[in-house]
Protein backbone atom coordinates (compact mmCIF):
# COMPACT_ATOMS: atom_id res chain seq x y z
CA UNK A 1 0.00 0.00 0.00
CA UNK A 2 1.72 3.38 -1.22
CA UNK A 3 1.28 5.83 1.38
CA UNK A 4 2.06 10.04 0.86
CA UNK A 5 4.76 12.14 2.33
CA UNK A 6 3.79 15.70 2.10
CA UNK A 7 7.07 18.65 2.53
CA UNK A 8 6.22 21.47 3.66
CA UNK A 9 9.14 24.27 2.44
CA UNK A 10 9.75 27.75 0.87
CA UNK A 11 8.88 28.41 -2.68
CA UNK A 12 11.92 30.66 -2.74
CA UNK A 13 13.11 33.99 -0.67
CA UNK A 14 14.15 37.42 -1.95
CA UNK A 15 17.18 37.39 0.20
CA UNK A 16 17.92 33.58 0.36
CA UNK A 17 17.68 31.18 -2.22
CA UNK A 18 15.53 31.46 -5.44
CA UNK A 19 12.78 28.70 -6.70
CA UNK A 20 15.57 26.57 -8.57
CA UNK A 21 17.48 26.09 -5.36
CA UNK A 22 14.21 24.56 -3.45
CA UNK A 23 13.18 22.89 -6.43
CA UNK A 24 16.55 21.02 -6.46
CA UNK A 25 16.07 20.46 -2.66
CA UNK A 26 12.61 19.28 -2.96
CA UNK A 27 13.84 16.39 -5.79
CA UNK A 28 16.80 15.38 -3.39
CA UNK A 29 14.95 14.98 -0.45
CA UNK A 30 12.13 13.13 -2.76
CA UNK A 31 14.75 10.77 -3.38
CA UNK A 32 16.31 10.40 0.05
CA UNK A 33 12.95 9.34 1.43
CA UNK A 34 11.88 6.81 -1.34
CA UNK A 35 15.45 5.02 -0.42
CA UNK A 36 14.23 4.76 3.12
CA UNK A 37 10.98 4.41 2.36
CA UNK A 38 9.85 2.31 -1.04
CA UNK A 39 6.36 2.68 0.05
CA UNK A 40 6.32 6.32 0.12
CA UNK A 41 5.55 8.74 -2.88
CA UNK A 42 6.45 12.58 -2.02
CA UNK A 43 4.74 15.78 -2.92
CA UNK A 44 4.65 19.26 -2.14
CA UNK A 45 2.59 22.45 -2.65
CA UNK A 46 3.40 25.09 -5.71
CA UNK A 47 2.97 28.40 -5.86
CA UNK A 48 -0.51 29.31 -8.10
CA UNK A 49 -4.06 30.80 -7.89
CA UNK A 50 -5.11 26.88 -6.78
CA UNK A 51 -3.87 26.87 -3.74
CA UNK A 52 -6.36 27.89 -1.08
CA UNK A 53 -7.00 26.73 2.15
CA UNK A 54 -9.37 23.72 1.76
CA UNK A 55 -7.29 22.48 -0.78
CA UNK A 56 -4.08 22.83 0.86
CA UNK A 57 -6.23 21.33 4.44
CA UNK A 58 -7.12 18.53 2.47
CA UNK A 59 -3.87 17.74 1.07
CA UNK A 60 -2.79 17.78 4.76
CA UNK A 61 -5.69 15.08 5.84
CA UNK A 62 -5.04 12.96 3.48
CA UNK A 63 -1.28 12.62 3.84
CA UNK A 64 0.66 10.12 6.17
CA UNK A 65 3.90 11.48 6.83
CA UNK A 66 4.97 15.55 7.13
CA UNK A 67 8.28 16.68 6.37
CA UNK A 68 8.49 20.55 7.27
CA UNK A 69 11.46 23.04 6.57
CA UNK A 70 11.49 25.55 8.95
CA UNK A 71 14.23 27.60 6.96
CA UNK A 72 13.65 31.45 6.94
CA UNK A 73 10.30 30.84 9.03
CA UNK A 74 7.88 31.47 6.46
CA UNK A 75 4.47 32.20 7.62
CA UNK A 76 2.56 30.10 5.75
CA UNK A 77 4.92 26.70 6.27
CA UNK A 78 4.24 27.99 10.00
CA UNK A 79 0.53 27.42 9.29
CA UNK A 80 0.90 24.03 7.68
CA UNK A 81 3.12 22.76 10.31
CA UNK A 82 0.21 24.14 12.78
CA UNK A 83 -2.72 22.28 11.01
CA UNK A 84 -0.61 19.23 10.57
CA UNK A 85 0.18 18.56 14.59
CA UNK A 86 -3.22 19.45 15.44
CA UNK A 87 -4.53 16.60 13.47
CA UNK A 88 -1.73 14.55 14.70
CA UNK A 89 0.35 13.50 11.37
CA UNK A 90 3.58 12.25 12.18
CA UNK A 91 6.16 15.06 11.19
CA UNK A 92 10.03 15.62 10.80
CA UNK A 93 10.77 19.02 11.39
CA UNK A 94 13.97 20.38 9.17
CA UNK A 95 15.58 23.64 9.01
CA UNK A 96 18.85 25.67 7.36
CA UNK A 97 20.47 28.37 9.50
CA UNK A 98 18.81 28.20 12.45
CA UNK A 99 19.89 27.18 16.06
CA UNK A 100 16.77 27.00 18.46
CA UNK A 101 12.82 27.05 17.41
CA UNK A 102 10.30 29.57 18.63
CA UNK A 103 9.01 28.72 21.80
CA UNK A 104 5.78 27.22 20.70
CA UNK A 105 7.26 24.46 19.12
CA UNK A 106 10.68 24.44 20.97
CA UNK A 107 9.57 20.87 22.45
CA UNK A 108 10.56 19.45 18.87
CA UNK A 109 13.26 17.84 18.08
CA UNK A 110 14.41 19.36 14.59
CA UNK A 111 17.81 18.43 11.96
CA UNK A 112 19.68 20.99 11.20
CA UNK A 113 21.26 20.62 7.56
CA UNK A 114 23.07 22.00 4.71
CA UNK A 115 22.33 21.50 0.49
CA UNK A 116 24.57 21.89 -2.04
CA UNK A 117 22.12 22.52 -5.24
CA UNK A 118 25.20 21.76 -7.65
CA UNK A 119 25.63 18.28 -6.41
CA UNK A 120 21.97 17.90 -4.45
CA UNK A 121 23.95 16.53 -1.87
CA UNK A 122 22.90 17.23 1.78
CA UNK A 123 25.14 17.92 4.76
CA UNK A 124 25.34 18.12 8.19
CA UNK A 125 27.04 20.22 10.86
CA UNK A 126 27.67 16.75 12.87
CA UNK A 127 27.09 13.10 12.36
CA UNK A 128 24.28 13.63 15.27
CA UNK A 129 22.04 15.23 13.03
CA UNK A 130 22.15 13.00 10.41
CA UNK A 131 21.76 10.46 12.90
CA UNK A 132 18.63 11.76 13.78
CA UNK A 133 17.19 12.33 10.07
CA UNK A 134 17.90 8.79 9.07
CA UNK A 135 16.59 7.26 12.68
CA UNK A 136 12.88 9.25 11.81
CA UNK A 137 13.07 7.45 8.37
CA UNK A 138 13.62 4.39 10.13
CA UNK A 139 10.81 4.51 12.70
CA UNK A 140 8.57 5.52 10.00
CA UNK A 141 9.38 2.41 7.58
CA UNK A 142 8.82 0.41 10.85
CA UNK A 143 5.76 1.88 11.53
CA UNK A 144 4.87 1.00 8.24
CA UNK A 145 5.52 -2.16 8.09
CA UNK A 146 3.43 -2.48 11.83
CA UNK A 147 0.55 -0.98 10.14
CA UNK A 148 0.67 -3.68 6.81
CA UNK A 149 1.20 -6.63 9.26
CA UNK A 150 -1.59 -5.43 11.36
CA UNK A 151 -4.01 -5.06 8.37
CA UNK A 152 -3.25 -8.88 7.48
CA UNK A 153 -5.23 -11.69 8.04
CA UNK A 154 -2.73 -13.53 10.46
CA UNK A 155 -3.43 -15.14 13.92
CA UNK A 156 -1.22 -12.71 15.91
CA UNK A 157 -2.45 -9.59 13.67
CA UNK A 158 -6.15 -10.39 14.98
CA UNK A 159 -5.47 -11.06 18.39
CA UNK A 160 -3.43 -7.69 18.78
CA UNK A 161 -6.45 -5.97 17.17
CA UNK A 162 -8.66 -7.79 19.55
CA UNK A 163 -6.42 -6.44 22.56
CA UNK A 164 -6.34 -2.91 20.84
CA UNK A 165 -9.73 -2.56 20.61
CA UNK A 166 -10.09 -3.86 23.79
CA UNK A 167 -7.41 -0.93 25.19
CA UNK A 168 -9.40 1.80 23.41
CA UNK A 169 -12.48 0.67 25.08
CA UNK A 170 -11.21 1.01 28.43
CA UNK A 171 -9.40 4.45 27.65
CA UNK A 172 -12.59 5.86 26.95
CA UNK A 173 -13.94 4.51 29.96
CA UNK A 174 -10.94 6.03 31.59
CA UNK A 175 -11.38 9.64 30.38
CA UNK A 176 -15.37 9.46 31.09
CA UNK A 177 -15.53 8.67 34.60
CA UNK A 178 -11.79 8.99 36.39
CA UNK A 179 -12.76 7.18 39.27
CA UNK A 180 -12.16 3.93 37.41
CA UNK A 181 -8.64 5.19 36.14
CA UNK A 182 -6.44 2.50 38.79
CA UNK A 183 -9.10 -0.14 38.14
CA UNK A 184 -8.23 0.18 34.41
CA UNK A 185 -4.49 0.69 35.10
CA UNK A 186 -4.51 -2.64 37.13
CA UNK A 187 -5.92 -4.62 34.46
CA UNK A 188 -3.87 -3.58 31.50
CA UNK A 189 -0.56 -3.58 33.55
CA UNK A 190 -1.82 -7.47 34.27
CA UNK A 191 -2.53 -7.94 31.12
CA UNK A 192 0.40 -6.41 28.39
CA UNK A 193 3.34 -7.35 31.03
CA UNK A 194 2.73 -10.54 32.91
CA UNK A 195 0.07 -12.32 30.85
CA UNK A 196 1.92 -11.27 27.35
CA UNK A 197 5.57 -12.53 28.90
CA UNK A 198 3.35 -15.87 29.98
CA UNK A 199 1.89 -16.16 26.21
CA UNK A 200 5.02 -15.15 24.38
CA UNK A 201 7.11 -17.78 27.10
CA UNK A 202 4.32 -20.41 25.91
CA UNK A 203 4.42 -19.92 21.98
CA UNK A 204 8.49 -19.00 21.63
CA UNK A 205 9.55 -22.10 23.91
CA UNK A 206 7.11 -24.50 23.23
CA UNK A 207 5.76 -24.60 26.57
CA UNK A 208 3.46 -27.35 27.21
CA UNK A 209 0.53 -25.33 29.42
CA UNK A 210 0.02 -21.16 30.22
CA UNK A 211 -2.23 -19.91 32.56
CA UNK A 212 -3.70 -16.47 32.32
CA UNK A 213 -5.60 -14.49 35.22
CA UNK A 214 -8.22 -12.11 33.63
CA UNK A 215 -10.21 -9.61 35.85
CA UNK A 216 -12.53 -9.41 32.94
CA UNK A 217 -14.00 -12.31 30.56
CA UNK A 218 -14.01 -9.84 27.47
CA UNK A 219 -10.49 -10.38 27.80
CA UNK A 220 -10.98 -14.10 26.61
CA UNK A 221 -13.91 -14.00 24.48
CA UNK A 222 -11.87 -11.28 22.41
CA UNK A 223 -8.84 -13.60 22.09
CA UNK A 224 -11.17 -16.68 21.14
CA UNK A 225 -13.26 -14.64 18.56
CA UNK A 226 -9.82 -13.33 16.81
CA UNK A 227 -8.64 -16.80 17.06
CA UNK A 228 -11.51 -18.65 15.84
CA UNK A 229 -12.35 -16.25 13.28
CA UNK A 230 -9.24 -17.32 11.32
CA UNK A 231 -10.37 -20.64 10.87
CA UNK A 232 -11.64 -21.96 7.25
CA UNK A 233 -13.51 -24.92 6.80
CA UNK A 234 -10.81 -27.63 6.76
CA UNK A 235 -10.20 -26.80 10.37
CA UNK A 236 -12.19 -27.68 13.78
CA UNK A 237 -13.53 -26.08 16.46
CA UNK A 238 -15.09 -28.06 19.19
CA UNK A 239 -16.07 -26.92 22.84
CA UNK A 240 -17.73 -28.46 25.77
CA UNK A 241 -20.34 -25.22 27.47
CA UNK A 242 -22.82 -25.43 30.81
CA UNK A 243 -24.61 -22.99 32.46
CA UNK A 244 -22.04 -21.03 33.43
CA UNK A 245 -21.24 -19.67 30.32
CA UNK A 246 -24.87 -18.81 29.13
CA UNK A 247 -26.15 -17.46 33.25
CA UNK A 248 -25.20 -14.32 35.30
CA UNK A 249 -22.44 -12.06 34.21
CA UNK A 250 -21.21 -14.59 32.15
CA UNK A 251 -23.72 -14.74 29.19
CA UNK A 252 -23.42 -11.63 27.41
CA UNK A 253 -19.73 -12.13 26.62
CA UNK A 254 -20.60 -15.95 25.92
CA UNK A 255 -23.68 -14.32 23.33
CA UNK A 256 -21.33 -11.99 21.95
CA UNK A 257 -18.85 -14.42 21.18
CA UNK A 258 -20.90 -16.89 19.91
CA UNK A 259 -23.06 -14.24 18.00
CA UNK A 260 -19.86 -12.71 16.06
CA UNK A 261 -18.49 -16.25 15.32
CA UNK A 262 -21.47 -17.70 13.71
CA UNK A 263 -22.86 -14.19 11.84
CA UNK A 264 -19.49 -13.26 10.23
CA UNK A 265 -18.32 -16.19 8.98
CA UNK A 266 -19.33 -18.12 6.20
CA UNK A 267 -16.65 -20.23 5.99
CA UNK A 268 -16.66 -21.65 9.20
CA UNK A 269 -15.02 -24.93 10.34
CA UNK A 270 -16.65 -27.76 11.58
CA UNK A 271 -18.24 -26.74 15.09
CA UNK A 272 -19.58 -29.10 17.13
CA UNK A 273 -20.67 -28.22 20.66
CA UNK A 274 -21.79 -30.88 23.72
CA UNK A 275 -23.97 -28.94 26.64
CA UNK A 276 -23.84 -30.25 30.27
CA UNK A 277 -27.25 -30.66 31.66
CA UNK A 278 -27.80 -31.80 35.30
CA UNK A 279 -30.57 -33.86 36.05
CA UNK A 280 -32.16 -33.54 39.73
CA UNK A 281 -34.73 -36.04 40.55
CA UNK A 282 -36.94 -38.50 38.71
CA UNK A 283 -40.96 -38.47 38.95
CA UNK A 284 -43.39 -41.32 39.71
CA UNK A 285 -43.53 -42.25 35.74
CA UNK A 286 -39.32 -42.83 36.26
CA UNK A 287 -39.05 -39.89 33.83
CA UNK A 288 -36.26 -38.14 34.43
CA UNK A 289 -36.34 -34.18 35.72
CA UNK A 290 -33.59 -31.50 34.63
CA UNK A 291 -32.26 -29.23 36.85
CA UNK A 292 -33.73 -25.78 36.60
CA UNK A 293 -30.83 -23.67 35.80
CA UNK A 294 -29.62 -25.51 33.03
CA UNK A 295 -33.15 -25.42 31.28
CA UNK A 296 -32.59 -21.42 31.84
CA UNK A 297 -29.11 -21.62 30.55
CA UNK A 298 -30.61 -23.82 27.32
CA UNK A 299 -33.05 -21.39 26.70
CA UNK A 300 -30.95 -18.85 26.88
CA UNK A 301 -28.00 -20.46 24.50
CA UNK A 302 -30.80 -20.54 21.88
CA UNK A 303 -31.47 -17.05 22.12
CA UNK A 304 -28.21 -16.57 21.39
CA UNK A 305 -28.13 -18.38 18.14
CA UNK A 306 -31.36 -17.78 17.28
CA UNK A 307 -31.24 -18.19 13.06
CA UNK A 308 -27.62 -19.19 12.88
CA UNK A 309 -27.87 -22.83 14.59
CA UNK A 310 -27.37 -24.61 11.45
CA UNK A 311 -24.05 -23.56 12.07
CA UNK A 312 -22.91 -25.85 14.53
CA UNK A 313 -23.83 -29.52 15.49
CA UNK A 314 -25.24 -28.92 19.21
CA UNK A 315 -25.78 -32.09 21.33
CA UNK A 316 -26.82 -32.52 25.29
CA UNK A 317 -24.90 -34.46 27.57
CA UNK A 318 -26.74 -35.24 30.97
CA UNK A 319 -24.89 -36.19 33.87
CA UNK A 320 -26.51 -35.95 38.07
CA UNK A 321 -26.46 -32.50 38.86
CA UNK A 322 -23.97 -33.19 41.26
CA UNK A 323 -21.13 -33.96 38.67
CA UNK A 324 -21.93 -30.63 36.45
CA UNK A 325 -19.80 -28.89 37.89
CA UNK A 326 -17.27 -31.12 38.80
CA UNK A 327 -17.19 -32.56 34.96
CA UNK A 328 -17.26 -29.35 33.85
CA UNK A 329 -14.08 -28.14 35.78
CA UNK A 330 -12.01 -30.79 34.65
CA UNK A 331 -12.56 -30.91 30.79
CA UNK A 332 -11.39 -27.98 28.08
CA UNK A 333 -13.64 -25.33 27.13
CA UNK A 334 -12.85 -25.82 23.56
CA UNK A 335 -10.48 -27.45 21.15
CA UNK A 336 -8.96 -25.55 18.23
CA UNK A 337 -7.18 -27.48 15.40
CA UNK A 338 -5.86 -25.76 12.42
CA UNK A 339 -3.70 -27.79 10.09
CA UNK A 340 -1.87 -29.98 12.02
CA UNK A 341 -2.02 -28.32 15.43
CA UNK A 342 -4.22 -28.07 18.61
CA UNK A 343 -4.51 -26.02 21.51
CA UNK A 344 -6.94 -26.65 24.04
CA UNK A 345 -8.41 -23.81 26.24
CA UNK A 346 -9.55 -24.47 29.77
CA UNK A 347 -11.34 -22.00 31.86
CA UNK A 348 -11.56 -21.37 35.33
CA UNK A 349 -14.64 -19.79 37.65
CA UNK A 350 -14.23 -18.09 40.49
CA UNK A 351 -16.15 -19.74 43.35
CA UNK A 352 -18.25 -16.62 44.71
CA UNK A 353 -20.51 -16.04 42.13
CA UNK A 354 -18.79 -18.12 39.15
CA UNK A 355 -17.31 -15.29 37.34
CA UNK A 356 -14.36 -16.19 35.24
CA UNK A 357 -11.19 -15.48 36.19
CA UNK A 358 -8.19 -17.56 34.40
CA UNK A 359 -8.09 -19.34 31.29
CA UNK A 360 -5.42 -22.28 30.31
CA UNK A 361 -3.89 -22.78 27.21
CA UNK A 362 -2.53 -26.42 26.19
CA UNK A 363 -0.92 -27.40 23.59
CA UNK A 364 -0.92 -31.33 22.03
CA UNK A 365 -2.19 -32.51 25.51
CA UNK A 366 -2.48 -35.98 26.63
CA UNK A 367 -5.80 -36.94 27.66
CA UNK A 368 -7.19 -39.95 28.83
CA UNK A 369 -10.70 -38.90 27.20
CA UNK A 370 -10.97 -37.16 24.19
CA UNK A 371 -13.56 -34.77 23.26
CA UNK A 372 -15.29 -37.54 20.80
CA UNK A 373 -15.81 -39.54 24.40
CA UNK A 374 -18.46 -36.75 24.72
CA UNK A 375 -19.89 -36.92 21.35
CA UNK A 376 -20.40 -40.26 21.15
CA UNK A 377 -22.17 -40.20 24.59
CA UNK A 378 -24.51 -37.31 24.24
CA UNK A 379 -27.92 -36.83 21.72
CA UNK A 380 -28.93 -34.01 19.57
CA UNK A 381 -30.09 -30.74 21.59
CA UNK A 382 -33.29 -30.02 19.74
CA UNK A 383 -34.58 -33.95 20.69
CA UNK A 384 -35.44 -32.23 23.90
CA UNK A 385 -38.73 -29.94 24.42
CA UNK A 386 -36.81 -27.21 26.52
CA UNK A 387 -40.28 -25.48 26.78
CA UNK A 388 -41.66 -27.57 29.39
CA UNK A 389 -42.22 -26.86 32.98
CA UNK A 390 -40.39 -28.54 34.38
CA UNK A 391 -38.23 -30.59 31.34
CA UNK A 392 -38.95 -34.16 31.75
CA UNK A 393 -36.51 -37.01 29.92
CA UNK A 394 -37.10 -40.05 29.61
CA UNK A 395 -34.36 -42.72 31.63
CA UNK A 396 -32.81 -43.84 27.72
CA UNK A 397 -32.33 -40.29 26.43
CA UNK A 398 -30.64 -39.57 30.30
CA UNK A 399 -28.21 -42.22 29.14
CA UNK A 400 -28.49 -44.00 32.60
CA UNK A 401 -31.11 -46.14 34.41
CA UNK A 402 -32.75 -46.18 38.00
CA UNK A 403 -33.89 -48.54 40.49
CA UNK A 404 -34.75 -47.83 43.60
CA UNK A 405 -33.58 -44.10 43.68
CA UNK A 406 -29.95 -45.61 42.15
CA UNK A 407 -28.13 -45.02 39.07
CA UNK A 408 -26.68 -47.73 37.05
CA UNK A 409 -24.28 -45.30 34.42
CA UNK A 410 -24.43 -47.10 30.60
CA UNK A 411 -21.32 -48.46 30.35
CA UNK A 412 -19.72 -46.16 27.87
CA UNK A 413 -20.74 -43.07 29.60
CA UNK A 414 -19.23 -44.84 32.83
CA UNK A 415 -15.89 -45.31 31.25
CA UNK A 416 -15.86 -42.01 30.27
CA UNK A 417 -16.54 -40.39 33.72
CA UNK A 418 -13.55 -42.87 35.08
CA UNK A 419 -11.10 -41.75 32.57
CA UNK A 420 -11.63 -38.33 33.52
CA UNK A 421 -11.20 -39.25 37.05
CA UNK A 422 -14.82 -38.26 38.32
CA UNK A 423 -15.64 -41.01 41.11
CA UNK A 424 -18.70 -43.14 40.07
CA UNK A 425 -21.87 -41.85 41.73
CA UNK A 426 -24.39 -44.05 42.38
CA UNK A 427 -27.42 -41.53 43.04
CA UNK A 428 -28.54 -38.22 41.84
CA UNK A 429 -27.38 -36.33 44.74
CA UNK A 430 -23.55 -37.31 43.99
Amino acid sequence: MTKTCLVLMPFSDPDGANANYWNAFFNSLAQRIRSALSNYTCKRFYIGADVILPKLLAEIVASDLIICDLTYMKPNVLFELGASLMLGKPTILLAQGLTALPSDISNYAFVKYGFDEQSGQFTFPYNGERDLFDQSLEFMSLKFESESFMNTDSNLAKILRSVSNTLKHAIRLESENAILAPALKSLFDNLVAENARKLSDFIENDKAAVTVNVESPKILFDVLIALLKNLTRADRYDSITWRKHWTGGNYKDSERFLTEILSSADDLPAMRRVFLVGVKDHDNCASWLVDPQDQSAVRMYYKAIGDLSHKVQNRVLFLPQALIDRVAGICHMGRITKNTSTIYVFSHYADDGGALDSFRLARDWTFKWDYDDFWDVSLPLEDVDWSKEPVTIAPDVARFSTASGDISYEPQLAGLLQRIGVAKSHSLSG
